[in-house]
């Protein structure tokens, strides 16, 4: 049995031969070979060269003296039989080679013959310093500056945690994230924009680069930023480029070091090289043109050696499900797939603290180290610490309105109203990148100016557009901006919308502006400021059909008059025809007739069905990657759903309508329709704001009791992610609460009395 020492010598000199067949590629006798009677290491031979390697782990003298002799020998040989190539000997030592060692070798008088450390013939595969020195002083995507768009002087990152999508009872820490990425795992980073993505990738980068040749590490980071790589699908034509835009002249060394298996793979922004017209249509297509488009990561994921890690980042929303991502991105079930969270109270008061911030922040601010940074460092919250009771669309308003007018006090001779819907209308022309909040350019800013003001922005409103608040620097050499937050992006978009409907006949917006449907917050943020006069709903209503006529607008801006609609609880008078709109999640309230409403070629992450089916609106060529509330496509009104496509069907005992209509009081209800919202609905957890969706406004006040009844009963457990609070169901709980939802119909309720009696009680 081979001894320590000698399994030491020998994956050493495994190593060296390795790095030697990259160095000389295209060889022959790639390998040990018998000269005279005796092994030799390496003999590598190809066009140009021939390389005789001897290796050794010893520092003694002796050693190094007869490895030398052996390399004489041979290199002499070689010389005669190939005198057109360049002949050399190398004796390499695992460390650096003492004085003894390098004496005995200038002994025997060959200058074919040299000794040199293993980092030292391993740096003619690529210099690694070199290049993580120039790696160190380029742009790591959109880890900036927040005011100047500097990149190089942002401040101190501050580590995040991080949700297991297919565990979200496990939480991961960034440290463990780079244990796993040189523990040789392919890790993936799904996040919001602003969630701290690009920051925990370059933070990676440089701990990563920090261990290289400490301990022995042979292993170095390769960080690439995607947004510098569209139309790019072969990895060595990226790693060339890369090379070049950082100023690192071997590029083809990199690719020698990355296909030989010494480098970590970072790539950040696998959204940014998606297609720039993704954002509706119809399933199958834009779901091919988002699998094409990362076709760049895919080949970096298969052809990255086993022998090194693999970091992925991109937002969360470029892919409809876990596994539409995982099969663009190449990724298998042992691939680690995380997702950004938003920080937690105490990350929160820490993170602020750093940045001199001491108050509390409100509820309903989405806690992003982004949004928070800027908030911190602006100033702009003190008026609303101690308003706790303000909920997100009044919070929102108020905070847009304050800020604008703070900023219209200070120079310009724009009102503080006009600044706003500049910033608004802005949101409106994000709608049309693939990422929602931008990129957006100066002119675009000053276009907006013009569509709002009526007329261009003179010397001093220049400069105020140029520092309009929310906004942060994408890129300092073309003076790009992007909005700092989708939540924020949603609420100003949400402007246009009301805008639109007190004044459907005279809007001067391009329909190609009117892309990406509004969220959760943005329906809600509309619905507030039309819901404060008697006359919205019936405004609403009238718009919605001006929109869907043949001078209307763009079918997703009437999509989002049909929510906002929806909302208010309004009637919907058709017909109403929709086309080519991606809808996350879909139900009809109970009482509303959407009988008139008509979607052809649409994409709906989940719809729910209950109540009266003649009720539901008509499907004509659409795709559900959900439907809720029958067991299968026969089950369906054939008139309703016409050539459509099916994923996944889930049935319940019980549907948010007939749940609302079972004799039980108001806090049991709510509770039930929580955990059917939680369990039974498709999805990783429910953001706070949509738990009251689908309830009547009589129910809203008891919510928040209800909550604290199911976490004190084990059912549920909140955690930050995405958005102030997300409300995560325990699956070990699931046959619990399936039993629980099954006797709410049969009124047999001895399965669970405890829960029952404590809902009960609240009222």
């Amino acid at each position: 049995m081979a001894s320590e020492a000698q399994r030491r010598e020998k994956a050493f000199e495994q190593e060296v031969t390795r790095v030697a067949r990259w160095l000389y590629p295209d060889t022959e006798g790639d390998g040990a070979v018998m000269f005279n009677g005796q092994e030799r290491d390496g003999v590598f031979i190809n066009d140009d060269v021939a390389v005789a390697i001897e290796s050794t782990v010893s520092q003694a003298r002796g050693k190094a003296l007869s490895d030398a002799r052996k390399l004489d020998e041979l290199s002499l040989h070689l010389k005669a039989k190939y005198p057109g190539k360049e002949v050399t000997g190398y004796l390499v030592t695992k460390g650096e080679p003492t004085a003894e060692q390098r004496t005995a070798v200038q002994s025997i008088g060959n200058q074919l013959v040299s000794i040199i450390s293993f980092e030292v013939f391993r740096n003619r595969l690529l210099n690694v310093s070199d290049y993580l020195s120039h790696r160190r002083e380029s742009s790591f995507g959109s880890a900036r500056d927040l005011v100047n768009g500097s990149y190089r002087d942002i401040g101190e990152y501050f580590p995040m945690d991080f949700v297991d999508v297919r565990d979200n009872a496990q939480t991961v820490s960034y440290r463990r994230v780079v244990a796993q990425v040189k523990a040789t795992q392919r890790v993936v980073i799904v996040g919001d924009y602003g969630a701290g993505k690009s920051m925990t990738l370059r933070q990676a980068f440089f701990d990563l680069a920090d261990k290289y040749g400490i301990d022995g590490e042979t292993h170095f980071p390769i960080h690439i930023s995607l947004r510098d790589h569209h139309g790019q699908t072969d990895p060595i034509e990226a790693l060339e480029r890369h090379a070049r835009s950082i100023g690192f002249r071997r590029a083809d060394h990199l690719v020698r070091a990355w296909r030989a298996g010494y480098a970590h793979i970072l790539l950040d922004g696998f959204d940014e090289i998606a297609p720039a017209n993704i954002g509706g249509g119809y399933f199958e297509n834009e779901r091919s043109a988002r699998y094409s488009s990362v076709e760049l990561v895919r080949r970096f994921v298969r052809d990255t050696p086993n022998a090194v890690g693999v970091l992925i980042a991109g937002r969360k929303n470029l892919f409809y499900k876990t596994s539409d991502l995982e099969e663009a991105l190449g990724l298998n079930e042992t691939t680690v797939i995380l997702s950004a969270t938003d920080f937690t109270d105490q990350q929160v008061s820490d993170y602020l603290s750093r940045q001199g911030w001491v108050a509390d922040i409100p509820a309903w601010l989405p806690s992003r180290p982004l949004l928070l940074g800027y908030l911190a460092t602006q100033n702009i919250l003190e008026e609303f610490v101690k308003r706790s009771a303000l909920d997100a669309p009044e919070g929102w308003d108020l905070l847009l309105k304050r800020t604008f007018e703070r900023e219209s006090n200070i120079e310009g001779g724009v009102s503080g109203d006009q600044l706003r819907s500049v910033f608004e209308r802005l949101a409106t022309k994000a709608r049309a990148t693939g990422s929602g909040v931008g990129p957006v350019f100066l002119e675009d800013i000053r276009q907006s100016f013009r569509e709002v003001v009526g007329y261009p922005p003179d010397i001093r409103q220049d400069i105020l557009l140029r520092r309009l608040p929310w906004l942060v620097i994408e890129d300092p050499k073309t003076e790009s901006r992007k909005i700092m937050d989708s939540v924020l992006a949603d609420v100003a978009r949400a402007g246009d919308v009301v805008k639109y409907v007190y004044d459907p006949y005279s809007t001067n917006l391009p329909s190609e502006d009117w892309r990406q449907l509004l969220e959760e917050v943005g329906i809600s943020s509309a619905a507030h400021r039309l819901g404060v006069e008697e006359s919205g709903a019936g405004l609403v209503s009238t718009a919605l059909r001006y929109a869907v006529s043949s001078h209307g607008a763009a079918p997703p801006l009437a999509a989002d008059l049909l929510a906002i609609a929806l909302e208010l609880k309004s009637d919907i008078a058709g017909p109403i025809y929709l086309r080519e709109l991606t809808i996350a999640d879909f139900m009809v309230p109970a009482g509303v007739n959407l009988a008139s409403v008509q979607f052809q070629d649409c994409l709906f992450g989940r719809l729910e069905i209950g109540g009266d089916h003649q009720a539901l609106p008509q499907f004509y060529a659409c795709a559900f990657l959900q439907v809720e509330g029958v067991r299968q496509q026969e089950d369906l009104p054939s008139d309703k759903f016409v050539n459509c496509e099916f994923d996944d069907f889930l049935i319940s005992s019980a549907t948010t309508d007939s749940l609302l209509e079972l004799p039980y009081s108001p806090s049991v209800l709510a509770g039930l329709v929580i955990l059917k919202k939680l369990y039974v609905q498709a999805g990783a957890g429910r953001k706070d704001s949509a738990l009251r969706r689908g309830m009547p406004p009589q129910y809203y006040q008891v919510v928040n009791n209800v909550m604290d009844v199911l976490v004190a009963t084990g059912l549920v457990v909140s955690t930050r992610r995405n958005t102030s609070k997300i409300w995560v169901p325990i699956r070990s709980q699931s046959g619990r609460v399936a039993s629980v939802l099954d006797a709410a119909v049969t009124g047999d309720w001895p399965s669970d009395e405890d829960l029952i009696e404590r809902l009960a009680a609240l009222d």
